[in-house]
Parts: structure tokens; C-alpha cells; sequence
């Protein structure tokens, strides 16, 4: 049985169909344009499917225009297209296999194109499997299609400066996105129309200038044996896209040489991929190149009506990024003096910079010819294919004829030396133009005899002995383990070795938590983490956003709360550990103030991830000016040192500072006098001391961290407020009972403790959450009895006669809370299996049916089965796995009269992801 349907040769098949659909429609509607007067007469080499995309574009923004955007509209509106695209392929079919003849020669060609084939099924396959490990679609490239779905408009989004860029790549996206089901099919089906879309650039390219049989096999095989393309192709980013309108652009240029008609195709696909990808300005060089050595094309009269066509689609886009943002260029050359003072771009701090700076001394360097050939490298057979046949042209006296070519294709190497340097990192910027180098590189070599079948075999030689090998550091692991790859597929066991079996980004179970919990207009402002394509609200990444960026930078602490509350800021999230690379949350003053009743409240601590409601109220009349606070004790002795404690605590009182030994003893109260909020005081504690207690007039308990010590004497200024939240105490007393919350994902709501002189149960959290990792230390001279818990889902934990001194909550026993049917002779039972990867348990299951609507609580270890029991009828189940995965398990019905046993396994259900 499959992990989960979403992941098996059938949904590969359905995904396959919804993108086919998507591109019949395209290669239908560009079928019935191009009869239309002006793209007859002034298109008419452009390609159909080219056509089509820009066409379904332009009825994207029409219906955005009346905010009919809907996936279901959308999904209609293909039908008719697709029907079209069939009719016009089958015509193509049928005249091409009327000039075909089964000859010894095509069957020859036939065994050649296998390796083409095994290429083309790893590419399927690979698409299919959801990249939750690319960051750039979870940002931008699959958020604005699925955004704007959501919304029934193409809106810029405020939330990232990704949305000023052009987007003609993502308008066109949202077709095939259309047609998911939910958020991880849309990125399958949008990684999947990318990689369709490098192969059809290679077709549709061999076809303008002429390729057949093994010239197109060649180009088929080199193209996609570049493990470099062959990642990129399988992200839903909107490269491909670009790469499709810059191959066909340069190849209709060659072909047009030929033509005496006017024709502005290859300057409207150009636009096109300016209009899709910034990085396309770099394809102007070769694209200049090929135009001005065309002596039609040099003539002013159509030079200068196809740099307007050329340029018609980013002007469009760059008049909406002016409207939204002032400059008609931002964010990449964004001109302070036009650009609106909300959206110019502060200095990012120099900690960050370094780290976004791949010249820095974080990055490896390889110095400027290591560079070189390091991206010469990565394009592997293209690049070799273009040299040899160079050479080869230079030898047999043709050089002249495709000098063009040639100093377009090294041109644009250097530029791109120039532009996306290092190279190790900019060579993904390069692959625009690296199917027509490809393709130009093959229409050098003889169609006919044994020359092309020498260079054919040359390139699997080239790519099963070296290029596809998994210690070459380039390999993908589709190419490099591809045997595997379709094993898994077939034999539905997704664990392919060295790759993880569905890798979870750690903060996406935080995004479905917000998408349930939290109401539907939240802002969050994210510290760091920039991925956002799971979550439903906006999400800012503070150091990509010019309204939050200043927020790094040297700021008093109003005026990052100002930075925040200006950008209507509700909640603020960041790592617990490490909120910020490289010590860079050090100058955060904000990360001072998290703390129940302070300005950044904690509400969820999962997968190392902290969301914060942002409380900018909580500040108070805190000026934040120096003190000098006094001194209760003598002054330091040898074996004694001062620490300055300062109340930062809105409208609290300090009552108490305890001192806490290293031997686990406590001293007395170190204070004369209590300390009031805004105020400080200098205490002398013991040289062995571990750490400081402090409680405040409500009893509430406090943890002051100290720093380790040389054994001189110091002054530490230590707040109440510390950045970090991972232990509180309570009560008084000399011995010290650790309750550490040891679950997964849960906070604890309450917590009650029975000692042994006293009746009852006393409470301890206080109405504050002790999040998972957390600690509650109990000081106390008497023995802890019982001890009960309560999470936030409602489940009880509690323990009898507990005498040591740390007590991990998931080692008392689980108590069901009320409501919880118990087992009955009668009733049905159904039993589900825990049978997920390791790293992945179900913790819970709903349950709905007529009569019957409950939570279910069961064991997290992997292969447990847990029994429901149910009376008679049909019922429907959800479940949820600790990273907030849910599954639908299929109705089931059970019936009376005695016990039916039903077995459901977690592999047989359908995989929802989304709360």
C-alpha cells in the first residue's frame, strides 16, 4: 500500500493529465489566435503554445479585473481550449507519421532514444515528489498564484517586495494551479508544468530550426542530462517559463534570417521572458547579437517597431510596481528619489549582509578562473557540444557564417561572470540560455551518417560514466539515483537512500497551527524565516522587507515597537535557540521583553519555533533610561560577587530573589526592600551561586540565567525579562522538584501539585503556558505527592506518590479527560495503525458520525495499533500526526450485534495537508 495516495504512480498519472490539460488549452487557444489578422501577418512564425500562454494570461487579468479569478472557473475555461489543443496535435500527428517510414534507421534511432526516455520518466517522477527543501517558491513563485486564487484577483502583495517584480510567469501558472485539490498538489502541479515546459522549449526550438531524429535526440539528451537544469526544472519557480520564451526567441532569430515578410515573434517571446524573469536582461546580449546581424533586422523601420514589441510587457509591469512602490525598478534598481518613503530599502545589518553576501568570508572562494570553470562545469554536455562544434566550424571555414552565435553565447558567459558572481552560486541564473546553445550546437552537425550518432553516444559515455555518478557535487539525486527513484514509485516504499522520505520544513507545522488558531486577518512578522507558502496569513520577513528591515539596526526599544506597530504587527515569530544568524538578535532589545504581561507574549513553541502576540500596550511608561541602583548588601568579598537585577516587569513588584547553589540548596531572601517596576538593585550573591529565583507580590517565579564566571568579581546587569523563556519557578523553599514538559508540539495549561501536609491541589502555572522543552522548577521543604497536567488539547496527565526530583510529564500516566468513550460489550471497533516513518505519529483523531463527535487521544510510537470503539453506524475520521499533518480515513461503517473488528492502516489514508 502507498505512505499516502498523493504519492503514488496514480496521482504521477492524474498530476500528468491536470498539466496536459493546462497546455491543450494553451496550444488550442494560441491555434485559434494565430488566425486572427494581426498575429497572422505580423506573428506568424510565433509557436502556437507560445501564443496560447500569453493569451490565457490575458484572460487572467481580465478575470481578475472583475474578481472572477476562481479555481473552479478556471478549471472549466480549460475544457473547451484543451479540446482545440487535441484536435490541432492530432492533425500534427497524423502528417507526421505520413512522412514517417519504419525503416532499419529509425529503429536504430528507436534504441538510441532510450536513454532520452529513462530522462524524461525521472523528470516526471522527480516533479511529482513536492521540493519542500526550495526556498524561493515558498516565498514568492507558488504563493502569488495561490494567493491570488485564494483572493479571486491579481493584487500585489504587501507582505514581500517579491511582488514588485514582473510576474507574467506566475499569472500564467495559475492555470495549472487551478486544478489542485490543495496546497501540496498545487506545488506538484507547478513543478511539473515547469518541467514540461524545458522539454516542449526543446522541441518546439529543434522544430523552428529544423531538427529530426538524432539531432533531436542529441539536443533532448544534453539538455536533460544537465543535472544543473534538471533541478531548477523541477521547482515551481518560474525559470522555466523565462528559458521557454529566451530559446524559441533565439532560435526563431536563426530561422528568420531565412524570411523576407516581417515578422516580430522573436521581440514579442523576448518581452515575454523580460516580463517573466529579471534575470532574462542578460539574454539581451546574444539576443542583440543574432538581431543586428540580420541586415533586415538592422533597418531602422523594423528595428525600432520590435524593441516596442519587445518592450511592451515589462513596461506594463514596471508602470504597476511604479504605482505600488514609486520606482518603476524596485526593488533591483530602486531610485530613492522616486521610490515612496515606506518602501525604500534601509541598510540591512552588516551580521545579515554577510550572510546574504556570498563574496563574504562565510562562502567558499574560488578566485576569478576557478570561478570560470566552475561555471563552465556546470553546464556539463551543452557547453562541451558548443566547443567541439566551434572548433569544428573554425576547421572547416564556416566560422564567419555563425560568428554571431559565438560571441553571443561567450558574451553572455562573461556577463554572467560579471552579474551573478561567485559563480558556484550565480551558474542557476545562467540556464536561459542554455537549451539554445544546446540546440544551435547540434544544427552543426551533419543530419546525416554516423557523425551524430558519435556525438550521441560520446554524450552517454560522458553522462553514465561521469555526470550522473553521486559523488559528482553537482548530481541531483533523481539522476544519481534513479533506479531507485522509479523502484519507489513502483513498489510504493518512498525511503530512496540519501533521501529523506518527505522532508517537513521545521516551521510549516507553525504556519497550519496559525492557519487554525488564528483569526484571518493576523499579520506575523518572522525574525528570519522567510518560507510562507503554508501559511494562510500575511507573513513578513522582517529582513526582506523595507518597512521591518530597520528593526536590526542600532534602535531604542520604542522604536522597534514603533517599526512593528506602524506595519500593524500581531504576532512575531522566531527560532528559540537561534532567533538570528550570527549573534545578530544580540542588538534586538525586543527579544528582552517576552514574558507573560510584556510586550511579546508567547503563545506556541513548536519545532523550535516561537509565535509571540506582539503587545506594544504592555511597554507602559518604561523610558528605558540608566539607573543606578542601589546596593542592599555590603560590598563583594573573595568568595561573593555583585549582580545589578533590574524589574522589567509592567506593573509588578519584585518581592523575593533567592540565590540557587550549585549544590541544589537555596539562600534566604536577598532583598532588604522590594523592587519596583522600572527599578534595579545590586545584590551579593555567593561565588558558587547557579543561578537566581525571583518571585513577584503574586507569587510568580522568575529565572536570572548567570553568566560564566572566571572567578573575579563581576557586575551583571541581569533582566527578568531574558531572552529565552526556558524555566520559571514557583513556591519557596530549600529543595528544588524539576516538572519539565517533555511533549511534542503541546504547551501545558495547568498544572496541579498535592504536598504532603496540605489537603487539595495546588495550581501552579498561573494562567501561563509551559511550552514544550520548558521547565517549572517547585521549590519547596516538603514532599510532592501527586501531581495532575492538562494540555492544550484538553488531555490530562497525573502521577501518585512522586518522591524524585524531576518528573518529565511524559512519564506519569495518561488519564483520558471526560467524554471519552470507554470499551462496551456491542459496540464496533475499529482499529487504526500508527504506521508513518519514524519521526512521524499520530497523536489524535477526530471522529464524526451521526450521533457521535469526539477527539480521540492515543500512544505516538510508530506501528502501534489503537482501538475505537464506536457504536453501530458510519462513521468519518480524521487524523492528526505530530507535525500537523491531518489524514481522511475512509468512511467506515460498523456494524452491531457483537464486535466487528475493522483494521485501517494510516497508509491507506488520504493525506490532507492543511488544518
Amino acid at each position: 500500500m502507498p505512505q499516502q495516495n498523493w504519492l503514488s504512480i496514480w496521482f504521477v498519472l492524474s498530476s500528468l493529465l491536470k498539466v496536459s490539460l493546462a497546455l491543450l488549452s494553451m496550444l488550442g487557444l494560441g491555434w485559434l489566435g494565430k488566425k486572427l489578422p494581426l498575429i497572422r501577418t505580423r506573428l506568424e512564425s510565433c509557436p502556437s503554445l507560445a501564443v496560447g500562454m500569453l493569451l490565457h494570461a490575458a484572460i487572467a487579468v481580465l478575470l481578475s479585473a472583475v474578481g472572477a479569478l476562481d479555481r473552479s472557473l478556471l478549471g472549466w475555461l480549460l475544457l473547451p481550449g484543451a479540446l482545440f489543443g487535441l484536435l490541432h496535435l492530432m492533425d500534427l500527428a497524423r502528417s507526421k507519421l505520413k512522412r514517417t517510414a519504419l525503416d532499419k534507421e529509425k529503429l536504430f534511432t528507436s534504441v538510441l532514444a532510450l536513454p532520452v526516455v529513462w530522462l524524461l520518466l525521472l523528470g516526471a517522477l522527480g516533479a511529482c515528489r513536492p521540493n519542500l527543501e526550495e526556498r524561493d517558491p515558498q516565498i514568492t513563485y507558488a504563493v502569488q498564484p495561490d494567493r491570488w486564487l485564494e483572493r479571486g484577483r491579481i493584487y500585489f502583495l504587501d507582505e514581500t517586495v517579491f511582488s514588485a517584480f514582473p510576474v507574467l510567469g506566475e499569472i500564467v501558472s495559475v492555470w495549472p494551479a487551478a486544478l489542485a485539490g490543495d496546497m501540496l498538489e498545487q506545488l506538484v502541479l507547478l513543478q511539473l508544468f515547469q518541467r514540461c515546459l524545458l522539454v516542449l522549449a526543446v522541441l518546439i526550438g529543434a522544430s523552428i530550426l529544423g531538427l529530426r531524429c538524432r539531432r533531436l535526440l542529441l539536443a533532448l539528451f544534453a539538455v536533460l542530462s544537465c543535472n544543473l537544469l534538471f533541478g531548477i526544472s523541477g521547482s515551481a519557480k518560474v525559470d522555466m517559463t523565462a528559458l521557454f520564451f529566451c530559446t524559441l526567441a533565439l532560435s526563431l532569430l536563426i530561422m528568420e534570417r531565412k524570411r523576407t515578410t516581417v515578422d516580430y515573434s522573436a521581440f514579442l517571446l523576448m518581452g515575454a521572458a523580460l516580463a517573466t524573469k529579471l534575470t532574462a536582461y542578460v539574454v539581451l546580449l546574444p539576443f542583440a547579437a543574432l538581431a543586428l546581424s540580420d541586415q533586415a533586422n538592422r533597418r531602422r523601420a523594423r528595428i525600432m517597431p520590435g524593441i516596442a514589441v519587445m518592450l511592451f510587457l515589462p513596461v506594463v509591469f514596471a508602470i504597476r510596481t511604479a504605482l505600488h512602490t514609486g520606482s518603476p525598478f524596485y526593488p533591483t534598481l530602486a531610485l530613492d528619489f522616486l521610490s515612496r518613503p515606506e518602501w525604500r530599502m534601509p541598510e540591512l545589518h552588516p551580521l545579515l549582509r554577510s550572510m546574504v553576501d556570498r563574496t563574504s568570508s562565510l562562502y567558499p572562494s574560488y578566485g576569478f578562473l576557478g570561478n570560470v570553470l566552475e561555471l563552465l562545469r556546470q553546464w556539463e554536455i551543452p557547453i562541451i557540444l558548443f566547443f567541439a562544434v566551434s572548433l569544428t566550424a573554425l576547421l572547416r571555414r564556416i566560422f564567419r557564417r555563425h560568428l554571431p552565435v559565438i560571441i553571443g553565447v561567450l558574451g553572455f558567459l562573461a556577463l554572467c561572470v560579471a552579474v551573478f558572481w561567485p559563480p558556484w552560486w550565480g551558474a542557476k541564473y545562467t540556464v536561459l540560455a542554455i537549451p539554445f546553445a544546446a540546440l544551435w550546437a547540434t544544427t552543426m552537425i551533419p543530419a546525416r551518417g554516423w557523425v551524430p550518432v558519435a556525438y550521441l553516444l560520446s554524450s552517454f559515455v560522458l553522462f553514465f560514466l561521469f555526470f550522473s555518478k553521486q559523488g559528482y557535487a553537482h548530481a541531483r539525486w533523481e539522476l544519481s539515483r534513479g533506479t531507485q527513484l522509479v523502484e519507489s514509485f513502483a513498489s510504493y516504499r518512498w525511503r530512496v537512500e540519501g533521501k529523506r522520505n518527505l522532508y517537513i520544513p521545521p516551521n510549516v507545522p507553525l504556519q497550519l497551527w496559525s492557519n487554525r488558531s488564528l483569526p484571518e486577518d493576523t499579520r506575523i512578522v518572522s525574525l528570519w524565516e522567510p518560507k510562507r507558502y503554508f501559511c494562510e496569513h500575511e507573513w513578513v520577513a522582517a529582513w526582506r522587507h523595507p518597512r521591518v528591515r530597520a528593526i536590526y539596526l542600532e534602535n531604542s526599544l520604542r522604536d522597534e515597537i514603533e517599526i512593528l506597530r506602524s506595519l500593524g504587527t500581531d504576532y512575531v515569530v522566531f527560532g528559540r535557540e537561534d532567533p538570528l544568524p550570527l549573534s545578530a538578535e544580540e542588538g534586538l532589545l525586543l527579544l528582552d521583553r517576552i514574558g507573560k504581561g510584556d510586550v511579546l507574549v508567547p503563545r506556541l513553541v513548536l519545532n523550535h519555533f516561537v509565535l509571540c502576540s506582539f503587545n506594544p500596550d504592555n511597554l507602559g511608561d518604561d523610558t528605558e533610561e540608566a539607573f543606578s541602583p542601589p546596593t542592599s548588601y555590603a560590598f563583594p568579598t573573595d568568595d561573593t560577587f555583585s549582580v545589578a537585577v533590574e524589574n522589567r516587569l509592567s506593573g509588578h513588584v519584585v518581592s523575593g530573589v533567592l540565590a540557587v547553589l550549585r549544590d541544589g540548596r537555596s539562600t534566604g531572601n536577598l532583598l532588604e526592600d522590594n523592587i519596583a517596576a522600572g527599578k534595579a538593585m545590586i545584590l551579593v550573591v555567593p561565588d558558587e551561586s547557579e543561578h537566581l529565583a525571583a518571585y513577584d507580590e503574586s507569587g510568580e517565579s522568575y529565572l536570572l540565567r548567570l553568566p560564566q564566571r572566571s572567578g573575579e568579581t563581576c557586575s551583571i546587569n541581569v533582566s527578568l525579562a531574558q531572552k529565552g523563556f526556558s524555566r520559571f519557578h514557583r513556591g519557596t523553599g530549600t529543595r528544588a522538584v524539576t516538572i519539565r514538559n517533555s511533549l511534542t508540539g503541546m504547551g501545558l495549561m495547568e498544572i496541579r501539585v498535592r504536598l504532603d501536609s496540605r489537603e487539595g491541589f495546588t495550581e501552579l502555572l498561573g494562567g501561563r503556558v509551559l511550552f514544550p522543552g520548558e521547565e517549572l522548577i517547585l521549590w519547596t521543604d516538603q514532599t510532592l505527592s501527586a501531581l495532575t497536567a492538562l494540555d492544550q488539547r484538553g488531555r490530562a496527565y497525573d502521577t501518585e506518590s512522586t518522591h524524585t526530583d524531576t518528573i518529565p510529564v511524559t512519564d506519569v500516566d495518561v488519564r483520558l479527560p471526560d467524554g471519552v468513550a470507554r470499551p462496551a460489550f456491542g459496540h464496533g471497533a475499529l482499529l487504526v495503525k500508527n504506521d508513518l516513518p519514524p519521526g512521524q505519529y499520530l497523536d489524535e483523531i477526530l471522529v464524526e458520525g451521526r450521533n457521535d463527535f469526539r477527539r480521540e487521544y492515543f500512544p505516538s510510537e510508530p506501528q502501534d495499533w489503537v482501538t475505537l470503539t464506536l457504536k453501530p453506524g458510519t462513521y468519518r475520521f480524521t487524523a492528526f500526526d505530530n507535525l500537523g499533518i491531518a489524514y481522511d480515513i475512509p468512511t467506515v461503517r460498523l456494524e452491531g450485534g457483537g464486535v466487528t473488528m475493522e483494521a485501517v492502516s494510516v497508509l491507506n489514508m488520504r493525506i490532507r495537508f492543511e488544518l
